[in-house]
């Protein structure tokens, strides 16, 4: 009736509204993670013509630089990074999965957004991506965004330890 098939006898792929909107949700926090990195730093489209694009590039004090840096490549070596290439992916090509697909309950009755292995690789169709690790979509959302929340608390240490000691004390 509804496309329900149970695994050990935990029903799976249960449609409502609410899975609907979690699936786009997920996506749009990823191309948003992915859009986010994006304006910190990025190559130009001419790399003889135009410098490196974004915030870090543009900051020109040192020490705050390299410390903005070194932040952002943390950023990308965790779940940020590991958004991309399913960013990537949904943007030129679809969801990871039909956003009709539901959702999954576990055997502790915990709601799963099942979403693909990290790919190794680029993806450009979905018969690419493989589902082993059975991956939620809720848990790894709520880990990128810890992750970014850590980053910007970085990020205005940075600025706040940057401003020189003299205007401090105007604050």
């Amino acid at each position: 009736m509804h496309d329900i098939k149970p695994k050990d006898e935990i029903p799976l792929g249960l449609g409502h509204d609410g899975a609907t909107e979690a699936w786009y949700a997920f996506a749009d926090l990823l191309f948003w993670a992915r859009t986010f990195v994006e304006r910190l730093k990025r190559p130009p489209l001419d790399r003889k013509k135009f410098p490196e694009q974004g915030l870090i590039p543009a900051l020109r004090p040192k020490r705050l630089k390299k410390k903005c840096e070194r932040l952002l490549n943390e950023l990308r070596a965790g779940p940020v990074g590991q958004a991309r290439p399913l960013a990537n992916f949904m943007l030129h090509s679809a969801l990871v999965r039909h956003p009709f697909s539901g959702v999954e309950f576990t055997k502790s009755g915990d709601l799963v957004l099942p979403i693909p292995d990290l790919p190794s690789r680029v993806v450009s169709h979905w018969y690419l991506l493989t589902w082993n690790d059975e991956r939620d979509g809720f848990a790894f959302a709520e880990e990128l965004w810890k992750t970014i929340e850590r980053f910007v608390d970085g990020l205005l240490n940075a600025f706040e330890k940057a401003v020189p000691k003299r205007l401090r004390k105007l604050a």
